[in-house]
C-alpha cells in the first residue's frame, strides 16, 4: 500500500470513505480502492448523489497529487443504498441530473462488476444484478443497492463473481451471517 486516506463524504455526517492506493509488484500498475456507505433511507436520492460526487472528487484529487505514468485502475465499492436506476448509479455510469443541475463523473465512467453477472436484469436503461440486498423490514425488500464499479477505459475485466444465492435459499434474508 502507498497511500491510505479516510473522509467524510459531508462535514457532521457519519457516511465516510476510505481511499487507498496500491501498486501491482508483478506490473507496477498503480490499483485506487476506494469503498463506503452512503446515506440511508429514501427520499435522501439527491444526497446520496452528492455525496457520490464529494467520493468522485476525492478520487480525482488522490490521483491527481500523485506522480504517475499511467492513470491507475480504479475499483470503487460499497453500499450505496439506491437501485441500478437511481442518480447516485447514474453519476458513476457517467452523469446524473439532480435538482441543483447535471453532475459529471470526473473519472469519466465506471461500470459496475455485477452488470456482466449471469442475474443480472434491467432497471430502467442500467443493466444489474437481481439484487444484493434481500431483507424484511416493514415489508420484504429484494433489490440492488451495493456496488462495484471498476475503471470503464481500461483492458480489465470480470473474471468471477460469487454466485448470489436463490430466494429459496434465503431463509434469513440477505446479508445473513452464513453468506
Amino acid at each position: 500500500m502507498l497511500q491510505i486516506n479516510e473522509f467524510r463524504l459531508e462535514e457532521r455526517q457519519s457516511q465516510v470513505a476510505i481511499i487507498g492506493l496500491f501498486q501491482h509488484k508483478a506490473s507496477s500498475r498503480h490499483v485506487l480502492v476506494a469503498t463506503t456507505h452512503l446515506k440511508a433511507k429514501p427520499g435522501f436520492e439527491e444526497r446520496r448523489a452528492q455525496q457520490g460526487a464529494a467520493l468522485l472528487a476525492k478520487v480525482k484529487d488522490v490521483i491527481a497529487s500523485i506522480s504517475l505514468t499511467a492513470p491507475p485502475f480504479v475499483v470503487i465499492s460499497g453500499d450505496f443504498n439506491d437501485t441500478p436506476d437511481s442518480l447516485v448509479a447514474s453519476l458513476f455510469r457517467g452523469s446524473a441530473t439532480t435538482q441543483m443541475g447535471t453532475i459529471t463523473n470526473p473519472l469519466g465512467s465506471l461500470r459496475s462488476a455485477y452488470a456482466s453477472h449471469p442475474n443480472a436484469k434491467m432497471y430502467g436503461s442500467a443493466m444489474d444484478v437481481a439484487y444484493t440486498t434481500y431483507k424484511k423490514r416493514e415489508t420484504e425488500v429484494c433489490r440492488t443497492i451495493d456496488y462495484i464499479w471498476y475503471s470503464a477505459d481500461s483492458a480489465a475485466q470480470v473474471v468471477q463473481l460469487l454466485e448470489i444465492p436463490p430466494i429459496d435459499q434465503l431463509p434469513h434474508r440477505l446479508p445473513a451471517s452464513y453468506h
